[in-house]
């Protein structure tokens, strides 16, 4: 039996999550709404409409590879996800949070961690109200 056989059976697959779309309207009300002074508003903003889409939908993201997936979603490189999540906590416009439920793994106890970001009042109505 081969290993990646015997891997098939015992692991459950791993889908990546569907991340939400980044409308453009919404992305310019909040690029604005940063403007002063801000480095890469635009990118900034793009990230911070995706995380306020993912809050408004309850979704998490996987603990380790969500940087890989939110850099290929809107375009930009991992470092400056890194660097704009970081300014933006930082900032009080985001916080992490970080939830552990349980696996589904059938022959043993298991557990998953999922990443959740809770963007503030403020940013959230800015987005919102760019409806």
């Amino acid at each position: 039996m081969s290993y990646d056989f015997v891997q098939v059976l015992t692991r459950p697959p791993s889908v990546p999550p569907q991340l939400p779309p980044v409308p453009q309207r919404k992305v310019d009300a909040v690029a604005n709404w940063l403007q002063c002074g801000q480095r890469w508003p635009e990118a900034t903003a793009k990230l911070l409409v995706l995380l306020v889409a993912l809050w408004e939908r309850h979704e998490g993201l996987p603990v380790k590879g969500y940087r890989v997936l939110i850099a290929e979603h809107i375009g930009f490189s991992r470092s400056l996800v890194d660097v704009a999540i970081s300014q933006r906590t930082a900032e009080g416009l985001i916080t992490k949070r970080i939830e552990t439920v349980p696996g589904m793994v059938k022959q043993r106890r298991s557990s998953v961690s999922r990443l959740y970001f809770d963007p503030s009042d403020e940013l959230v109505a800015v987005v919102q109200g760019a409806n």
